[in-house]
C-alpha cells in the first residue's frame, strides 16, 4: 500500500514536471527592441521619397513576420535639430505596447524632423495597442495611439495630422 502511495505521488511529480517543460519551451523568450534613427540630417520637403508622407504628418508604417518580429517605421518624428543620438525605449504592459522616444544633448535651439525605425523581437501575435511618446508634441496634439491586431494583419500605416512646429513651419 505505502509503495503504491509513492509511485502515485512520483507520478504526479513526473507528470507535472513534463508539463511545465512544455509550457517553457513554447514560450518566447523576453520581447526586445531595437532601433535606428539617422540624425545627420533633418529631413528634407517634399519629400524624396515616395513612402514619406507630408510634413504635416506624423505616419507609423508596420509588418510583422506572422511569428515573432515587429518592425516599425516612425515617419515625421520631432526632435532636436542637432541631437547626438535618438533614444528609444519600450515597455509592454498588458496589451499596450509603449514606445518612448527621446533624444540626447539638445545641440541647437531648433527642431526638425526625423524617421525612427524600431524592431520588435519575440512579440506573439495578438491585438495590441501602441502608444508613441513624441518629445516635442505639444499637449495640445492628439498622442499617438492606435489598435494592431497581429493575427490577422501583418502590414499597415496609421498617419495623424500635425499642426505644431516642426511638423509645420513657424
Amino acid at each position: 500500500m505505502k509503495s503504491i502511495r509513492i509511485i502515485s505521488i512520483l507520478s504526479i511529480f513526473f507528470f507535472t514536471m513534463s508539463a511545465c517543460e512544455k509550457n517553457e519551451e513554447n514560450q518566447l523568450p523576453p520581447a526586445f527592441m531595437d532601433s535606428y534613427a539617422d540624425v545627420n540630417e533633418c529631413l528634407s520637403f517634399p519629400p524624396l521619397k515616395g513612402t514619406q508622407p507630408d510634413q504635416d504628418q506624423s505616419c507609423v508604417s508596420y509588418t510583422y513576420d506572422g511569428d515573432s518580429i515587429l518592425s516599425i517605421t516612425h515617419f515625421n518624428s520631432g526632435f532636436n535639430c542637432c541631437p547626438e543620438a535618438i533614444l528609444t525605449s519600450f515597455e509592454i504592459r498588458n496589451d499596450t505596447i509603449f514606445i518612448t522616444e527621446d533624444d540626447s544633448l539638445e545641440l541647437c535651439r531648433c527642431n526638425c524632423l526625423y524617421n525612427v525605425d524600431f524592431t520588435i523581437h519575440n512579440l506573439p501575435p495578438a491585438k495590441y495597442v501602441i502608444s508613441i511618446e513624441e518629445p516635442y508634441v505639444p499637449e495640445e496634439e492628439k498622442q499617438f495611439v492606435f489598435d494592431i491586431d497581429l493575427e490577422n494583419t501583418a502590414a499597415d500605416k496609421v498617419c495623424i495630422d500635425r499642426v505644431y512646429y516642426p511638423w509645420r513651419e513657424l
